[in-house]
Formats: structure tokens, C-alpha cells, sequence
């Protein structure tokens, strides 16, 4: 297993992933967001990214349980992905490091493949984390398996 400290966290994960550089991560999400991490097998044409972003404690106490953070991404991510059979799968509860998160499952189709993809809203004290992870879906049970293990290896710095 290969690990990496990521914004307060260390993750694991296994051999066959790469790290993605900033142009890689640029070119997969079509912008430049400074506050993004990720890794790709390409093997199984799985990518898992964390986007991480802090906010003033006051507003996380405030707006910051995790149902409603879940529900405003899948919203953005319904809007980014207008125009290729997006279809929403559902939310789900979880946990990361022991903390309640919120999950979300939807598919669509990118140049004429269909896709699975999955998100995982965790909030670890002001900072709000959100885990990714995007795969073909004739290899959709092995990449939620190995999505999963991921989470579950989380640990905090």
C-alpha cells in the first residue's frame, strides 16, 4: 500500500494507483482548483479525489451538518454534468474516521460511456472534505469496493 498526507489526513491505498499531478487533475476536472488531491488506476479507469475546503467555525456550526453540504453538491454536480444522462442513485449515510458523512450515488455518460460516480461529504472541524471517486461502470463493483476501503483507511494526521 502507498500512503500520502493530504490537508490533515494520511491515506492509503494500493499499489496500482498513481498520484495525479496538477495537470492531470486540470485536465479531468476542466479548471485549476487549488485545494484538490487525487489518484488514478488506470488499469480500471478509477480516479478518487478529495477536495478540501475551510471555513470560518461559525459557519460550519451554522450551515455545516452534513445532509445539507451533500445535498448542495449533488445539486452542483447535477449542473456540471447537464447534458449527459445524469441520473441520481440516491444519498446514504457513512462514516469517516468514526464521524458521521453522507454519501451520494449517480451515473452518467462521458463521449458515450457510461460512468459510476460516487460522493462522500465528511466535515472534520472547520475544514469540510469531499471524496470522490469515478469509474466505468462494467467496473463499478470492484472501484466502490476499493472506494470504500479507501474511506475506511482514512486516518487523521
Amino acid at each position: 500500500m502507498k500512503q500520502e498526507a493530504v490537508h490533515g489526513l494520511k491515506l492509503s491505498f494500493p499499489e496500482s494507483f498513481g498520484v495525479m499531478d496538477r495537470e492531470e487533475l486540470k485536465t479531468a476536472y476542466q479548471n485549476e482548483h487549488p485545494d484538490r488531491w487525487g489518484i488514478w488506476d488506470k488499469e480500471q479507469h478509477l480516479m478518487v479525489t478529495v477536495i478540501w475546503h475551510e471555513s470560518p467555525a461559525l459557519l460550519i456550526w451554522l450551515f455545516g451538518d452534513v445532509k445539507s453540504v451533500a445535498k448542495s453538491t449533488e445539486f452542483k454536480v447535477r449542473y456540471s454534468l447537464k447534458g449527459r444522462s445524469y441520473s441520481f442513485e440516491g444519498y446514504y449515510d457513512t462514516s469517516v474516521c468514526g464521524k458521521k458523512a453522507r454519501g451520494f450515488r449517480y451515473r452518467y455518460n462521458m463521449e458515450g460511456i457510461e460512468q459510476i460516480g460516487e460522493m462522500v461529504v465528511w466535515i472534520q472541524k472547520n475544514c469540510c472534505y469531499t471524496f470522490c471517486y469515478y469509474a466505468r461502470t462494467e467496473n463499478e463493483e470492484i472501484c466502490h469496493k476499493r472506494f470504500e476501503e479507501l474511506l475506511q483507511g482514512i486516518e487523521l494526521e
